[in-house]
C-alpha cells in the first residue's frame, strides 16, 4: 500500500508536473502565437514602406529623366548660343574692320576736299590778281584811246569771262 501511495504520489507529482509544463508551453504558444502577430504586422508595415519607398524611387527616377532632358535642352541651347556669340563677335570685328576702313577713306578723302578748297582758293586768288593787272592794263589803253573805243572796250570787257569770273564767289568760302 504504501508503495501504491508512493506510486500514487509520484504519479500525482508526474501529473502536476506535466500540467505545469503543459501551462508553461501554453503560455510560450501564446507569447509566440503573440510574437508572430507582432513580426507579421511589422513585415505588413515595412512591405508598405517597401512600396513607399518603391514609388518614391518611381518618382524621383521621373525627376532624374526630366532633369536629364532640361539639362541637354539647356546644354544645346547653349551650345547654340556660343555658336552666335561667335559669329556676332566675327560680324563685330568685320565691321570694326570696315568701320576703320570707312574712316581711313573718309580721311584721305577730307584731306583731298581740304587740298582741292586750297587750291581752289589759290586760283581764285590768281583769278583775282589777274582781273586786277587785265584792268590796270585796260585802264592804261582807255587813256589814250578815244571815248568810242573807251565805251566798245567796255563793253567787250564787261562780256569777257575774265571780268564776269570777279563777280563769282571763291571756291570753299
Amino acid at each position: 500500500l504504501r508503495r501504491l501511495q508512493q506510486l500514487n504520489g509520484l504519479l500525482t507529482a508526474q501529473a502536476r508536473e506535466a500540467q505545469q509544463d503543459r501551462e508553461m508551453k501554453e503560455q510560450e504558444q501564446a507569447q509566440l502565437l503573440l510574437e508572430r502577430d507582432r513580426l507579421r504586422e511589422r513585415e505588413a508595415e515595412e512591405q508598405q514602406e517597401f512600396s513607399r519607398m518603391h514609388e518614391r524611387l518611381d518618382d524621383l527616377s521621373e525627376v532624374e529623366g526630366a532633369l536629364r532632358r532640361g539639362t541637354r535642352s539647356l546644354r544645346n541651347q547653349a551650345q547654340l548660343l556660343l555658336r552666335q556669340v561667335e559669329v556676332l563677335s566675327k560680324t563685330a570685328n568685320q565691321t570694326d574692320l570696315q568701320l576703320e576702313e570707312a574712316e581711313v577713306t573718309h580721311g584721305k578723302l577730307r584731306e583731298e576736299e581740304q587740298a582741292t578748297e586750297r587750291r581752289a582758293e589759290i586760283i581764285g586768288w590768281k583769278l583775282q590778281v589777274a582781273e586786277t593787272q587785265l584792268a590796270k592794263s585796260q585802264g592804261k589803253q582807255r587813256k589814250g584811246a578815244s571815248a568810242r573805243d573807251s565805251a566798245a572796250a567796255s563793253a567787250s570787257s564787261a562780256d569777257s569771262p575774265a571780268a564776269g569770273s570777279a563777280n563769282i564767289p571763291a571756291v570753299g568760302s
